[in-house]
Order: C-alpha cells, then sequence, then structure tokens
C-alpha cells in the first residue's frame, strides 16, 4: 500500500482498525521514485518476515528496525559470528582469563565514534587508562585502530554480535 502523508497518522488509523483483528503490516524506507517501488516492497517483504520472526508480539514491523537482523542472517549461513572477526574473539578470552575488560572497552570506544574522552566517561576511567587499554587491545590482536574500514567490520560484528545474544536470551 502507498502511502501520502504522515506515516505515523496511518499508523495510528490501522492500530484503531487492528484493535478487533490479528493483522500485521511491514514498512520499507520511505522512498520517491516510483521505479524503485519494487525494492521496497522488498523492504516492507523482509520487514514483515523478520519482524514475525524476531518480534510476533508486535503488529507493525519496519524495515529500518530489522537491518541488523538481515545482515547477521546473510553472514551466519555462511560462517559463525566468531570466524568474521577474531579478534572478538581474542579479546572474549583474554578478558575471562585475566578477568579484564578490553572487549567492553573497544565496544565502546566504537559506539563513542572513538572519542576518548567519551569512552573514558562511559566507562568511568582516567583517559591515561583507557590509553594503556586501547595499547593493550592493539598488542592482543594487531587492530589497527586507525583504519576506519577495520573498525567499522569490527563495529558492525560487535552489534551483530550483540543482537544475536539478545535473541539467546529471549528464547
Amino acid at each position: 500500500m502507498l502511502i501520502r502523508g504522515d506515516k505515523y497518522q496511518f499508523i495510528k488509523k490501522f492500530a484503531t482498525i487492528n484493535c478487533n483483528e490479528n493483522l500485521r503490516v511491514g514498512f520499507s524506507n520511505t522512498f520517491n521514485q516510483l521505479t524503485d517501488l519494487q525494492y521496497y516492497y522488498r523492504q516492507t517483504f523482509l520487514a514483515l518476515t523478520l519482524g514475525l520472526q524476531y518480534s510476533p508480539t508486535i503488529w507493525s514491523h519496519h524495515f529500518r528496525d530489522y537491518r541488523f537482523h538481515l545482515l547477521n542472517d546473510l553472514l551466519s549461513h555462511e560462517l559463525p559470528l566468531s570466524c568474521y572477526a577474531p579478534e572478538i574473539e581474542i579479546l572474549r578470552n583474554y578478558d575471562i582469563e585475566t578477568n579484564n575488560t578490553l572487549l567492553h572497552t573497544l565496544d565502546v570506544y566504537l559506539k563513542s565514534h572513538r572519542n576518548e574522552s567519551h569512552t573514558a566517561d562511559e566507562l568511568f576511567i582516567h583517559r591515561g587508562t583507557l590509553k594503556y587499554r586501547l595499547d593493550k587491545i592493539s598488542q592482543l590482536t594487531s587492530i589497527n585502530l586507525n583504519d576506519p574500514d577495520e573498525l567499522l567490520w569490527l563495529h558492525l560484528i560487535l552489534r551483530l554480535s550483540d543482537l544475536e545474544a539478545s535473541e539467546k536470551t529471549q528464547v
């Protein structure tokens, strides 16, 4: 269904209708070119399919909410996530063996867009301690903390790992 105008008004009206029915709806990203309809229809279908799989009690499913689920499904069909970034396993094992938090430090650092002040504040540590931990991470894993492609990949795999872990706890 094509929606003109405010999507939230549509959702509100649909919610009223849906009170008595067991209907589900999927939403694609917004688009302007009718020639792209086939791609956005596919997004809608994926949103609905993934939504029913991962959030069956919710009636409204937006493609943007399932982007990481889609990536996770695509990647995990080939290999376990740990194979895509062995550095993460190295840090996870090191943290277990030494009762440390280097993996969490890397995760917060990446979520903070490499902002050391913000990362140190989030971790409640001194910036010097953060610098030490980042050096230790590089030393253990050979991660280049100045390579944006490597950091993007690690951030993506960490996000997918979080998603996978949250799905396991919900089951």
